[in-house]
């Protein structure tokens, strides 16, 4: 699942400043937030890579 610069901020952002009472809202919100930071972990081996081959 490719996650869009959009969704990453709306994570980040649902994350950041909203606090669910419901503990399975909040385990669902974890468990986005930890594939968004998969995603960042690519995109930022890539960015590495890049500068590497420079």
């Amino acid at each position: 699942m490719k996650i869009t610069q959009l969704a990453l901020r709306q994570v980040r952002n649902q994350f950041a400043h909203e606090y669910p009472d419901n503990p399975t809202e909040r385990f669902e919100r974890l468990q986005v937030a930890t594939q968004a930071a998969r995603q960042l972990l690519v995109v930022v081996e890539k960015f590495n890579q890049k500068i590497q081959a420079i």
